[in-house]
């Protein structure tokens, strides 16, 4: 028996494959082209969604991978069909991997400059179309090779050398593949494994062909009783193996009974057929949770049939995923996806924008007041809300990630400005409030939507630790949000110096003064601490407590502004007009140390970086040197005036 399966492995291992994903063909034979697609049940997708499955090193229910994966490719989470039907990812998942053919034909690959489809030979197609336009995987199939042959030929030039139009092709080239992948999730499943000699079709009970799973059971019969190899088992093995290696890479099968189900490698459909030969206890469960994978194909037409196909692999994939300790957190992560916390707050943070617009024309109305506090303590209710569901689900501190600063400056700054209103009662705190979280989380939805990346990913090993994510990174994110409170706030002194509003009021740029200079101290005690801790944690895993990486120059640069500005204020040298200018710019700083190093790609912290936010810190730095170049011509020329009137 030993011998048999050692032959069977050696002739599985020897089997021709090409691993590169560029060098898979286009749309595998399907004889269902003609197939009527039913209307999926709601029940088949929540079950469906619910299917654990690991991908990029993480657990994840299937509906948040098929969320991620239109989002690639569409830069969206639904698209309409033809007949105006919008699907959503999980729906676009399972009409994919079910019906290739016809999902072949829908439009859901973005090309964001059609410049591109010149260089691989398909220039015709953007006659019809709009130069940033969707096509489908069929229309684009014409120029896969040229496309393969430019895409492995760019690869080999560094990320931060390539052009534009080279990235363009290479993301195009992904986004491809990527649809292969999903697209070839059943493909196992499509082809029978066939009899092609007396021998195997006896074995196959007389069958002209049968599923994977049968012909896996067979053989694995034939190597537990048989003393000898019989002289059909390596052919049929090699087709066998042939068969599962058309099938996408998606990791859909828990081990059983792993120590650690969350890092352990799951199955993909190639793998399952491995596992038979090596592992005799968990083969006939590993071959019956592959049928049941063949029984939602299957019943692919029949709605009633998919439910409950859908259904019973929903239940088995379960239990395979309990039995390692890997599914306790998949529901609510559902549920934290359907929630949307942040979409939610989003538009609770514009509703309070409108009632602060209005309460600037009815100062007095108390109900006015009333709605606008009630919206903005709502609002941080929700961002906060989904903090705690991310620190649950991930079992981290609150920010581990740059996407995940976002919302803890977000919601820190907002808590900050409630506070602050409650103790100055000016209506500027409410104001920066509302303003920084519809800012912030449309900041952090768009970040979501150019990365298009898992937003809860597997940390990389120097950041696998709950305590330095706890006290470095959660004390310095307090800074930065604490630092960029005090630069909104500056902008209304500033500005409203500028601009001659409440000219005749001089108690109200005192309090906002104050409120300034309050924050901007706030926020330098946390960037010190934060700076001292992230020096601590260098030394316990790279041995050196500073080496002016550009994330520490940064951090520093963060300290010595603030440090400057407060010092040069109580010495008396900035005025608090020259105060607020000096946090405006020092909210530059942090953005550059926040954002701008990690686009530099380069030292130990270059794992924050991130494509296509580059035209976005410009934009803002240009916005801050508008306000600040303005901010000091009213200066100069306030000065000039005083001079002019003196002299007079």
């Amino acid at each position: 028996m030993l011998r048999a399966s050692l032959l069977i492995l050696v002739a599985l291992v020897a089997a021709p494959f090409v691993h590169a994903e560029e060098s898979r063909g286009a749309i595998p034979p399907n004889p269902t082209q003609a197939e009527s697609i039913p209307e999926f049940t709601p029940e088949t997708l929540e079950a469906l969604g619910l299917i654990p499955v690991q991908d990029q090193g993480r657990v994840k229910p299937l509906a948040t991978y098929a969320d991620f994966t239109l989002l690639q490719l569409r830069h969206k989470r639904k698209f309409k069909l033809d007949d105006d039907h919008t699907l959503r990812p999980i729906e676009w998942f399972l009409r994919t991997v079910l019906f290739p053919e016809q999902a072949a034909n829908d439009k859901v690959i973005l090309i964001e400059d059609s410049d591109v489809l010149d260089e691989i030979g398909l220039g015709t197609l953007k006659a019809s179309k709009k130069k940033r336009d969707v096509y489908s995987y069929r229309e684009l199939v014409p120029g896969r090779r040229r496309l393969v042959e430019k895409y492995s030929k760019y690869m080999e030039t560094d990320s931060r050398k390539q052009t534009r139009d080279q990235k363009m092709l290479v993301t195009l080239a992904h986004k491809i593949f990527t649809f292969e992948n999903v697209q070839r999730t059943f493909a196992f499943a499509q082809i029978e494994i066939p009899a092609r000699s007396p021998a195997i079709r006896a074995a196959f009970d007389d069958r002209e062909s049968v599923p994977l799973s049968v012909a896996l059971s067979k053989l694995l019969e034939a190597v537990q009783t048989s003393a000898e190899q019989p002289k059909w088992l390596q052919g049929v093995a090699q087709m066998v193996d042939g068969v599962a290696r058309q099938t996408g890479p998606l990791r859909i099968m828990a081990p059983l009974n792993a120590e650690d189900g969350l890092r352990t490698d799951w199955y993909a459909v190639g793998d399952i057929v491995r596992t038979v030969f090596e592992d005799d206890e968990a083969a006939p469960a590993n071959i019956a949770f592959l049928a049941k994978l063949e029984a939602v194909y299957s019943a692919r037409t029949d709605a009633t049939a998919l439910q409950t196909a859908v259904e019973e692999l929903q239940v088995d994939a379960r239990a395979r995923a309990e039995s390692s300790n890997a599914y306790d957190k998949i529901a609510l992560e559902v549920y934290y996806h359907r929630f949307d916390a942040f979409y939610k707050g989003l538009v609770v943070f514009l509703l309070a924008f409108l009632v602060l617009a209005v309460s600037w024309f009815m100062p007095q109305n108390k109900w006015v007041m009333r709605s606008l506090w009630s919206l903005a303590i709502l609002g941080a209710a929700l961002v906060t809300y989904g903090i705690v569901l991310r620190c649950i689900l991930r079992g981290r501190p609150p920010v581990s990630t740059l996407y995940e600063t976002i919302l803890f400056i977000t919601g820190t700054a907002v808590i900050s400005a409630l506070v602050i209103e409650w103790i100055n009662k000016r209506r500027i705190g409410i104001a920066a409030a509302v303003m920084l979280g519809a800012l912030g989380l449309f900041i952090a939805g768009r970040y979501e939507e150019i990365d298009r990346q898992d937003t809860m990913p597997q940390l990389l090993a120097v950041l696998d630790t709950n305590f330095w994510l706890a006290t470095h990174v959660t004390c310095i994110t307090i800074g930065y949000a604490a630092g960029l409170l005090a630069a909104a706030i500056a902008h209304v002194y500033v500005l409203g110096k500028a601009f001659k509003l409440k000219k005749n009021d001089p108690d109200f740029y005192r309090g906002v003064g104050r409120m300034v200079y309050g924050t901007l101290a706030f926020s330098l005690i946390f960037s010190v601490v934060g700076t001292i801790l992230g020096g601590v944690w260098a030394n316990d895993s790279w041995g050196r407590f500073w080496g002016w990486d550009p994330k520490e120059n940064g951090a520093l640069m963060i300290v010595l502004s603030q440090l400057a500005i407060i010092h040069s204020r109580q010495g008396g040298y900035l005025k608090p007009f020259g105060v607020s200018m000096a946090v405006i710019f020092g909210g530059m700083i942090i953005a550059f140390s926040w954002w701008g190093v990690n686009l530099m790609g380069v030292g130990l912290h270059a794992y924050g970086f991130t494509a296509g936010l580059k035209e976005a810190l410009n934009l803002f730095y240009l916005i801050e040197a508008g306000v600040l170049v303005f901010g000091g011509s009213i200066w100069a020329y306030e000065r000039y005036s005083a001079k002019t009137k003196s002299a007079a």
